[in-house]
């Protein structure tokens, strides 16, 4: 049953950069609004999404309208953060799944495996940053 080339987070290898990318965005505090405004910005203004996360102007980067329902449910357990302190500084673990599953549901988001899978690349892309790698 499956692809035997899918990887965990569900997605085939090479997939999930504009999602990594989004958690880089996140992490780095590196959003720009370019001033446009569209229907799918004004979505994305009304649902709390940085609005430079939906689009740049470029275009090379931000998150497909398909992403935006990992990306609002990502930026609604932001704060969910498992980090471990030491000598040398801060190292960003991940989210707390328990949290996020509990902070989700009061949220009012149903369980979706799918969607969940996609938040995991955004936590990826966050970590990466966070860690300065």
């Amino acid at each position: 049953m499956g692809d035997a080339r899918r990887v965990p987070h569900g997605l085939f290898p090479g997939q999930g950069g504009k999602l990594r990318w989004a958690g880089r965005a996140w992490a780095a505090g590196t959003l720009h609004d370019d001033g446009r405004e569209d229907e799918l910005e004004a979505d994305a203004r009304f649902f709390g999404i940085p609005v430079a996360l939906v689009r740049r102007a470029d275009d090379q980067d931000g998150v497909w309208p398909e992403h935006l329902p990992a990306l609002e449910r990502f930026l609604a357990v932001q704060t969910q953060w498992c980090v471990e302190v030491g000598m040398r500084g801060a190292f960003w673990l991940g989210l707390d799944y328990g949290a996020c599953e509990s902070g989700l549901r009061l949220a009012g988001f149903a369980p979706d495996p799918e969607i969940w899978a996609e938040v995991r690349l955004i936590e990826d892309g966050a970590k990466q940053e966070l860690n300065g790698r």
